[in-house]
């Protein structure tokens, strides 16, 4: 701090703290300005304190008077970026889809196979941040599984139903996917009306820094049947 000249009441001396050297104004004989660098300042400034305690050593002439005044309106500005990386423990993301109404399409065929192999093909546009699993079952109209249905899932044409999540705020990413049913059983073949779709995150970071919001969400689209394979009986 600046001791004052003898024929002034005070001289004010201002200090800027920052990481890195800045430009200050230039000393006058009223006010002093001085750059203070403190290489950690990051961590000093994480929480900004109620209290702030100064303490000075004065180094001055016994015959002569000393004041010194600490205004007490003290501002503190600066400019942050902050990057704050999430993890997440036993993340428990679900999204539930029916592909729903195959009896009408599908039940002068179905009426009278044996067994069958269908394929499902579909886009799956994810606008959420996370890598997801897509998971199938078949069902009957009132959502009984048909256990003796298998289904199998292809995300990019890889067995597993991986499904990648977005790298960009705000766009989709688009994994096409097919889902084969293969079924045995001409009783439950009859019965097939919905194919179950169960997406769930596997993942407990986001991709890319990306944070999770509530308006982020999964979509299918273009989904197509086709029977591959058909035993029938003409009888």
């Amino acid at each position: 701090m600046q001791p004052t000249a003898i024929d002034q009441d005070s001289k004010t001396s201002v200090f800027w703290l920052s990481r890195q050297k800045m430009e200050v104004p230039a000393s006058t004989t009223d006010t002093y300005y001085e750059n203070v660098l403190v290489t950690d300042l990051h961590k000093l400034m994480q929480r900004v304190p109620n209290k702030v305690k100064f303490e000075m050593t004065a180094k001055a002439n016994d015959g002569t008077e000393h004041h010194v005044d600490l205004t007490k309106d003290m501002t503190i500005t600066g400019d942050y970026d902050v990057v704050v990386p999430l993890q997440f423990e036993d993340i428990n993301i679900n999204y539930k889809e029916t592909i729903d109404g195959l009896q009408d399409d599908l039940s002068d065929v179905l009426d009278k196979t044996t067994s069958a192999e269908l394929e499902i093909h579909a886009d799956i546009l994810n606008k959420v941040p996370l890598q997801m699993v897509l998971s199938t079952k078949a069902t009957d109209s009132n959502s009984n599984e048909l256990t003796s249905i298998k289904t199998t899932v292809y995300a990019n044409d890889k067995e597993g139903g991986i499904i990648a999540g977005t790298i960009e705020e705000g766009k989709a990413a688009t994994t096409p996917v097919k889902i084969i049913l293969t079924a045995t059983s001409s009783d439950e073949l009859k019965k097939l009306d919905n194919i179950e779709l169960n997406i769930h995150a596997t993942a407990n970071e986001t991709t890319a820094g990306l944070p999770l919001k509530g308006e982020q969400s999964i979509q299918i689209t273009n989904a197509k049947v086709k029977i591959k394979k058909a035993n029938f009986d003409l009888n």
